[in-house]
């Protein structure tokens, strides 16, 4: 198991990893399956109203030969709506780990941050930024696709892990996961919304009402033949 793998890289390793480190990496995956999981829920959700993307990317993951994780850079479509989920899911006004400046003489723009501030990042808003989305509060993964909307790219606003050199540890393993998994589901069964259509679905406005509803809308599984 995960902790018996860790014990053992106590005494090991040339380096060995302190107790603390033991414990940080195991709240990392604890931690980080069940928001995958979650993540994985929200964009099944997204895919079963948005059926257009569904079968794209279905026919996307047989065109490209799909057979390990070692393939997920071929599914451009799926990599692109992950995140487009990831974005739009973005509830509250501030996450993120707290931050306090160390030093004066800090600047953010125009303002000047006195020592012991706390920084408290508000990744809500830069995902669902007019100024940097063309749709910022609806669900559009050409966000994340070139201008021929046939290859994945990163957009600069999308900070859902964090950013810089204290983002989250546990990020590759997560889209691995996700896109993963999500491949092996969505070649095995089509999911169907059968109370939320598209116009039904409110736009994003940060009082919870998208996705209340999101979290609302039944889901029908079909085998795929």
């Amino acid at each position: 198991c995960m902790l018996g793998i860790l014990l053992n890289a106590q005494s090991s390793l040339k380096s060995p990893i302190s107790t603390h480190d033991v414990k940080s990496d195991l709240l990392v995956v604890f931690f980080g399956v069940h928001t995958t999981g979650r993540s994985i829920v929200e964009a099944l959700i997204l895919l079963a109203i948005y059926s257009d993307y569904q079968d794209k990317i279905y026919d996307e993951i047989e065109n490209v030969g799909y057979k390990t994780h070692r393939d997920n850079h071929k599914v451009h479509l799926l990599r692109a709506v992950i995140h487009e989920s990831l974005r739009l899911c973005t509830n509250g006004f501030f996450t993120g780990v707290v931050r306090t400046i160390e030093k004066d003489g800090v600047k953010l723009g125009k303002h000047n941050i006195n020592k012991n501030s706390i920084i408290l990042p508000c990744y809500p808003l830069a995902m669902h930024d007019p100024k940097y989305w063309d749709e910022a509060h609806a669900f559009n993964p050409h966000h994340f696709l070139n201008s021929n909307g046939n290859k994945y790219k990163s957009h600069i606003a999308f900070n859902k892990f964090g950013v810089g050199k204290r983002d989250c540890p546990g990020i590759g393993l997560a889209k691995t996961m996700m896109i993963s998994l999500m491949v092996d589901l969505i070649k095995k069964y089509r999911f169907i919304s059968t109370n939320m259509s598209i116009d039904d679905l409110p736009k994003w406005d940060g009082s919870g009402k998208f996705y209340n509803a999101l979290m609302r809308t039944k889901i029908r599984i079909e085998m795929r033949e």
